[in-house]
C-alpha cells in the first residue's frame, strides 16, 4: 500500500480565426481560446482528456488578458475559472470535469499550471495461482505442398510530388541594419508573449546581428478567383505564409520562428519557413532554420539539432541549463 499522485495539467491555447461568409462576402475575425486538463492517475495510469472552445467574433489574441480566478480539485473532480478580458467585453469562464470529452488539449500559448493531489492506493489482491495445464499430445505437422513464397512484396513507392516553379518574391526584403535593438518594436497585432521572447533574444544576440528583417513573406498568398475585390486581395495578403525573423549572424542567414516555449509545432514551422525561404529568395548566402524561445525541454532541443534547427533559449532550459544557443552535438 502506498500513496499515489492524481496530476491535473492544465493547459489554454488562442488562436487567431478568419471566417468567410459565402452570404454577405465578408472575411471577419475570430478569436478560439481552447481550455483544456489533462488528468494522470500515477498509480493505474488511466489517463482521460478534456478540451473545450470558447469563440470571439472580431477579435484577436493579442488583445487577450486572461486571469485565474480560482481553482478546486480532488482525486476525482476538477475546477477552475478565468477571467476572459477582451477591449469592452468581460466574462468568466469555468472548466469542471468530470465527464471527459477525450479531446487532447492544444500546446499552451497562453497559460499552463500543474495541479496534484496524493491519494491512498491499497496494493491489489494478486489472482489465484491456476494450475498448470494438461499437457497436449504432440501432434504433427499437417502435410500438403512446401511453401516456397511466404510474403510477396508489393511495389507501392511513393509519388514524386510536381512543384510549381518559383515565382518572384511578392516584395524585395525590407532588410534593416543592425544591431538588432533591445527595445525594438515588432509589426501591429503581434502577440505579448512574442514581443517579449524577441526583446529577451535582443538583448543577448542582438549586438552580433548585422542586418534583420520582421515578417518576411515566403510566397505570394492563396488566390481565390470568384472573389471580388477588395477581398481577393485581402484574403491574399491573409493566407501568405512569413518568416517571423531573419537575420544576418556571422555571415549565415538565420530563418527563425519566434514563441515563448519549444514545441514540435516551432520546429516544423521552423523547418517549413527555411525551405520555403530558400525556394523563393534562392539567397547566395548560406541559410538556416532556427526557433527564438524563452524556454525548452532538452528532449526537443536535440530533436531540433538532429533536424538541423538552431534552438536560441533566452531564459533556461528545463532541466536549469542556462540561456545559450544549442546546435547539433552529434546522435
Amino acid at each position: 500500500m502506498a500513496y499515489v499522485n492524481v496530476v491535473y495539467h492544465v493547459k489554454v491555447y488562442a488562436r487567431d480565426h478568419y471566417e468567410y461568409d459565402p452570404v454577405t462576402g465578408e472575411v471577419y475575425m475570430l478569436l478560439q481560446i481552447f481550455f483544456g486538463v489533462t488528468r494522470v492517475h500515477e498509480g493505474t495510469g488511466e489517463i482521460l482528456h478534456h478540451t473545450e472552445v470558447r469563440e470571439f467574433a472580431g477579435y484577436l489574441s493579442s488583445q487577450l488578458a486572461l486571469t485565474r480566478l480560482a481553482v478546486s480539485y480532488s482525486a476525482d473532480a476538477f475546477t477552475k475559472s478565468w477571467r476572459i478580458s477582451l477591449p469592452d467585453y468581460e466574462e468568466i469562464f469555468t472548466l469542471s470535469v468530470p465527464p471527459f470529452n477525450g479531446n487532447v488539449p492544444f500546446e499552451p500559448n497562453v497559460d499552463e499550471q500543474v495541479h496534484s493531489v496524493q491519494v491512498w492506493m491499497p496494493e491489489p489482491t494478486p489472482p489465484p495461482v491456476p494450475p498448470p495445464p494438461p499437457i497436449p499430445t504432440p501432434v504433427g505437422p499437417p502435410k500438403g505442398p512446401p511453401i516456397d513464397v511466404i510474403l510477396e512484396p508489393v511495389d507501392e513507392r511513393p509519388r514524386p510530388v510536381d512543384l510549381p516553379p518559383p515565382v518572384e518574391p511578392p516584395q524585395p526584403i525590407d532588410w534593416r541594419p543592425g544591431p538588432l535593438p533591445p527595445d525594438i518594436t515588432p509589426p501591429p497585432k503581434t502577440r505579448e508573449t512574442d514581443v517579449f521572447t524577441l526583446r529577451q533574444f535582443a538583448a543577448k544576440w542582438g549586438h552580433q546581428i548585422d542586418r534583420y528583417a520582421l515578417n518576411v513573406p515566403l510566397d505570394g498568398g492563396e488566390i481565390v478567383e470568384d472573389l471580388p475585390e477588395p477581398y481577393r486581395s485581402f484574403w491574399q495578403r491573409l493566407t501568405m505564409h512569413k518568416a517571423d525573423i531573419v537575420f544576418e549572424r556571422k555571415g549565415i542567414v538565420y530563418v527563425a520562428e519566434i514563441k515563448p516555449r519549444l514545441s514540435r509545432g516551432a520546429i516544423g514551422e521552423a523547418i517549413t519557413a527555411h525551405e520555403l525561404f530558400k525556394r523563393l529568395y534562392r539567397f547566395p548566402l548560406e541559410t538556416r532554420a532556427a526557433v527564438i524561445c524563452q524556454t525548452a525541454h532538452p528532449t526537443l532541443i536535440q530533436t531540433a539539432s538532429w533536424l538541423n534547427v538552431l534552438v536560441y533559449v533566452t531564459e533556461q532550459v528545463d532541466t536549469g541549463q542556462p540561456a545559450g544557443l544549442y546546435r547539433r552535438i552529434g546522435r
